[in-house]
């Protein structure tokens, strides 16, 4: 039986429910041929307002639905795009704005978290701190603007080197760059910082300070500290035994790498 026969037999049923209680015009004995009639007349007309209504209703529903359906989309939409500038502005305030290695903010946020795992962990924890060599008079010379390119230069060698995803290089100021490497021994961080050297000099990038090659060059400082050493696990410890490498390595000519022990 389809919808419309449906209401109407339901609305013929009404019909003469009310009217064998209530004994309406349609007569003392609804179920006459005379109240039949009638009933059926009655209640199909109550049964097509009752589909006219339903329908309306199922329309205002499917709009509804329509509408919510869009409304989703529109809010997954807009976060999408929301967390898309949120990662934006992460990476914006992690980054430095010219060599686009990580920032001084975001190294001191990494080496804290590095340090903490390894004073949890059974591990070793290496830094190596790169200067380059001789570039205030190498700015003096060719110039700031010359002096950037330079820096964006070494920064793109130092990057090629930081091959895991746990690796971390960063401007720590000037032309002063930090290589963090979690999970690593000192052994290994000083062949990194010796490759790092190398690739700097294979830059080939003019200078004319140095008196042997005329190229550009870098000095190399490197510290390291494992689980073992409790009382030693600090990020300023940790830097500071790396500069004071870096400033062995440009003591002892420059364009080299020395290694410090924390212990």
């Amino acid at each position: 039986m389809n919808s419309p026969s449906l209401l109407i037999l339901c609305g013929v049923i009404l019909v003469l429910f009310l009217s064998s209680i209530q004994k309406t015009n349609i007569g003392a004995n609804p179920f006459s041929k005379k109240g039949l009639a009638v009933s059926i007349l009655i209640g199909g007309i109550f049964g097509l307002i009752i589909r006219q209504f339903l329908f309306k209703n199922m329309q205002l529903i499917r709009q509804l639905r329509n509408a919510n359906l869009l409304l989703e989309e529109k809010v997954k939409e807009r976060t999408k795009k929301l967390n898309e500038q949120n990662k934006l502005l992460e990476e914006i305030s992690n980054t430095d704005s010219l060599t686009s290695v990580a920032n001084r903010r975001f190294l001191d946020l990494f080496l804290s978290i590095e340090c903490k795992r390894l004073s949890r962990n059974t591990s070793s924890l290496s830094l190596i701190m790169c200067d380059i060599d001789h570039f205030k008079i190498f700015n003096d010379i060719y110039g700031h603007q010359a002096g950037d390119e330079c820096l964006k230069k070494v920064a793109v060698a130092l990057l090629s080197l930081a091959r895991r995803g746990t690796d971390c290089v960063a401007r720590y100021g000037g032309e002063e760059f930090i290589i963090v490497l979690p999970d690593t021994k000192i052994e290994l961080a000083v062949h990194v910082a010796e490759t790092a050297r190398k690739a700097v000099e294979n830059l080939c990038i003019p200078h004319e300070k140095p008196a042997k090659d005329k190229i550009v060059t870098m000095s190399f400082g490197v510290a390291s500290i494992s689980s073992e050493d409790r009382n030693y696990i600090d990020p300023s410890i940790l830097i500071s035994k790396a500069d004071d490498a870096l400033y062995m390595a440009k003591e002892a000519g420059r364009n080299r790498v020395i290694e410090s022990k924390i212990i």
